[in-house]
């Protein structure tokens, strides 16, 4: 199973090499217009893949998803995923940097703490 975040087709058509035979695709943050990505229609149907989108999550939904990321991420580095990070202060610098660039996950602080404590 691969589940695939960012939204952008530049990080969804490598996870449908990440599958195995009968593996699922999940994507959460296909949300916003995008180029569309390039996949093989046969691979889906002789690999048995399953390929499912996710959309408007309840606020109980972040809240599960949040605790397990904290309990996970004692044993899976995820903040190495991060490619670049900016301060909530720093929004509008921070997405024209984004659109600019091959970022594919970005991270936002709202605290500027959180970033002291990552670079330390």
């Amino acid at each position: 199973m691969v589940f695939e975040m960012s939204g952008a087709s530049s990080a969804a058509e490598p996870s449908f090499d990440l599958l195995r035979i009968g593996g699922q695709l999940i994507l959460v943050g296909s949300v916003f217009p995008i180029r569309p990505a390039q996949l093989v229609p046969e691979q889906i149907g002789c690999k048995l893949w399953r390929v499912y989108g996710l959309h408007n999550d309840t606020p109980m939904d972040l809240t599960a998803a949040t605790e397990l990321l904290d309990v996970a991420s004692i044993l899976h580095p995820f903040e190495l995923l991060v490619d670049t990070r900016f301060q909530l202060d720093d929004m509008n610098d921070g997405l024209r940097n984004l659109m600019s660039s091959d970022t594919i996950r970005a991270a936002v602080h709202t605290r500027k703490q959180a970033v002291n404590l990552k670079e330390a």
